[in-house]
Formats: C-alpha cells, structure tokens, sequence
C-alpha cells in the first residue's frame, strides 16, 4: 500500500508493461493524460526507441533517448526515456518504463545555446570580415583589368575567375550559416569525417597565419547520429579554444578521428589537440561547468555546451593537458551500424 501510494505520487510518467508494450499498469500523472491507452509504443511511436526497450534484456537500466511528445490536451513536451526489466513473484516478465518531462531543462539548453552561438560568432567575427575584405579587393582588381583590356577572350577569362569568387563565397556562407542554425534540427545519421571536413573549410579560412591546422581520418566512412549544426558548434568551440591558446606564437592544431570500443561497444573518437600552454592543473578538473571562465570576458558557456551536446549524443568527452606543452581534447560518440545507433 506505501509503495502503491509512492507510485501514484510521482511527477513521472510511469508504466508497467511487458515486452510487447501491452501495459499492465500506469501511475496516476500517466492516467491524467494517457488513461484507456493499452499499448505504451503507441504513445513512443519513434520505431528507433521501441526497438531499444522492445530489445532490452539485463537488470541495468536502459537510457532509451530523448523524443517531442504532444499530449491529449495539446501541449508540447520532451520527455527522457529510461526502462528496465523486472520479475513478479509470479514469474512474469515486465519493464517498468518512465517519461520524464525535460522540456524546461531543453528551454535552458536552447538559451545557453543562443548565448555560445553569438560567443563563437563574435570570436569569429574578424576573420570573416578579412576573409571577405580579400574577396572584394580581388573581385575589384579583375574589374579593372577587365576596363583596361580590350581582348575579348581575356575579358571572358576575368569574368570566369569572379564568378568562381562568387561561388566559393556563397559556399563559404552556407557554411557559415551552419553555425548559427537551429541546434533543435533533426538528428542525422552522417559520416562523421566529412561533417568535419565541412568545417574546416570555413575555419581554414579564418585561422591566423601563425596557425597550422591538419585533419587525419583513420576511421573511413564511420557513421554517428548526430544534430549536425550543434556537432559543428562543437568543433568550433574546441578549434577556437585552440586557436586562443596558442596566441600570437606559431601552432599546431591537429583533428583525428578513429574507431575504437568501449564496454565493448564501437565508438568513434574524435581527438582535437594543440600545442598550446597547456591547462593548469588546479582548473583543468572545472573547464566544464558551467560559468566557469579564466578568460575577461568569457562567458563560461562554451565547454560546458561543448559536453552537454556531446552527453546529448549519447557520447563522451574528455581532455588531457600537458602543462607548457600541450592539450587534448577527445570526444567519443556511438558509431552507427548498418543504420542503428549502438
């Protein structure tokens, strides 16, 4: 009877139900809305998290995934899905699976998100306006030549060089764009080295000469799911974060990417390293909480948005550092297999 009146009592969405989804029963926030529902995955109805809970087997809890709900009454919420399996006294085999709505902490995410999109913005801000005061001084040197010459073929050749200018900034602004698009987009599967090869197009362009910067791909056509315009956030951040600690002095910033296992579980691990001054000891455990900032005018945001898209994922972030020397950042995401997240 207490622990029937405990199960009533949570804010939760809560339901026992067997494998095939047929519930058995729910707790009283689950009745409010969701009462004379039989089957639980025609609530989930996302075929990739009913695979996971239908597939569940083990007594470790199951982290199914984030999904949008509209409920009966209309409103729009996000819930987190966690399921696992128990036994009756009766032999019966259950799963206790819960809905917690998260929509609120997703409002704070998209704030914090808006605030490190205009950080990155603005720490990227001189390098576009050189990159595209160069473009203008060069469009503006062949229309010169083009008033100066009389060679009809040689004219033709000038307006051929501005309209591939024109091209290649209109490339580099859709790149651009993806940095400031909405990081609530859809999730998609993607091949993680040419996401990354797509950044470094634009950030190739704006790094200071003193900076070198290399991409090595070891792990050929490794697939993650991802948001891509939150994943290229990423890189920006870590890139940048490089970029100011390496300064005016000639640095090295290297991006790799390689196949490795976790518990035995293909991950792919993207390692982003300089050759900077390294982190300090005493701070290097607070770079990721939020807030936290060594920079006058930083904002705290960066890092802390940096491991909670990862973390969002379904991955994992890490950082070594070489006081003097260097440091590592490393970050670990599912790879996807024959289509599925593992």
């Amino acid at each position: 009877m207490y622990y029937k009146k405990i199960f009533d009592l949570l804010p939760d969405y809560i339901f026992i139900h067997d494998k095939d989804g047929n519930i058995k029963k729910m707790n009283n926030t689950s009745l409010k809305y969701f009462k004379g529902c039989e089957n639980i995955y025609t609530i989930i109805k996302e075929e990739r998290i009913i695979n996971k809970i239908y597939n569940h087997t083990g007594d470790v809890p199951l982290k199914a995934g984030e999904i949008p709900l509209i409920l009966p009454n209309r409103d729009k919420i996000v819930i987190n899905i966690t399921s696992r399996n128990f036994e009756t006294r009766f032999s019966k085999h259950y799963k206790l699976t819960i809905f917690k709505d998260i929509t609120h902490v997703k409002d704070v995410e998209k704030q914090f998100c808006i605030a490190q999109k205009q950080e990155a913005i603005g720490a990227m801000a001189a390098g576009f306006a050189h990159d595209f005061k160069n473009i203008l001084n060069n469009i503006k040197l062949y229309l010169r030549l083009i008033r100066q010459s009389g060679d009809l073929e040689q004219i033709s050749k000038y307006t051929d060089i501005i309209e591939d200018m024109i091209q290649d900034s209109n490339s580099f602004i859709r790149h651009v764009l993806n940095v400031t698009r909405d990081t609530t987009a859809n999730y998609e599967e993607v091949i993680i080295a040419e996401l990354i090869k797509e950044d470094l197009n634009i950030i190739e362009r704006i790094l200071p000469k003193n900076i070198n910067i290399d991409f090595i791909d070891m792990a050929k056509n490794a697939m993650v799911r991802v948001i891509k315009s939150r994943f290229t956030q990423v890189i920006f951040n870590l890139v940048l974060n490089a970029v100011e600690a390496i300064g005016q002095n000639p640095g090295d910033i290297l991006i790799s990417v390689e196949r490795t296992n976790i518990n035995e579980k293909p991950f792919v691990k993207v390692s982003i390293s300089d050759n900077g001054p390294g982190i300090p000891a005493n701070i290097i455990d607070k770079i990721f909480e939020i807030f936290f900032t060594t920079k006058p005018n930083g904002s705290g945001l960066g890092l802390s948005m940096v491991k909670m898209a990862i973390n969002d994922f379904g991955g994992y972030i890490n950082v070594e550092s070489q006081e003097g020397s260097s440091t590592t950042f490393k970050i670990f995401l599912p790879e996807v297999v024959y289509g599925e997240s593992v």
